[in-house]
């Protein structure tokens, strides 16, 4: 997935053979939590849908990297950790293990 700068952009992922992603109102919120500090810094997100095993997000890239204590992290490496914390905190809350996602994000450029 490649987003560059300038662009519009449709992100999605789905839960791992269409489960859940989200169970709780508090799971929603956390994920809300985890796009404001980790895709906010590179993106203006013009619209998001968060459903019980999916969500999408329309988003327009300011920054394709930011640099952070001294280091060059990029939107891709953001959106990543954002997933897999994400997924962490569910398998902690629900005594899990394994994949919350689909291995891969899909991130449709938007033509305007």
């Amino acid at each position: 997935m490649e987003l560059k700068e300038g662009n519009f952009y449709h992100l999605y992922n789905q839960g791992n053979n269409k489960k859940k992603i989200f169970f709780t109102h508090e799971n929603y919120n956390f994920f809300l939590r985890k796009i404001e500090n980790q895709i906010i810094p590179y993106c203006e997100i013009l619209a998001w849908c968060l459903m019980p095993n999916h969500f999408h997000i329309l988003l327009f890239v300011k920054n394709e990297s930011i640099i952070e204590n001294e280091k060059n992290i990029t939107l891709n490496s953001s959106i990543g950790l954002m997933l897999r914390s994400y997924t962490r905190a569910i398998n902690n809350q629900n005594n899990w293990t394994g994949s919350l996602f689909r291995q891969k994000s899909k991130a449709k450029n938007i033509e305007v």
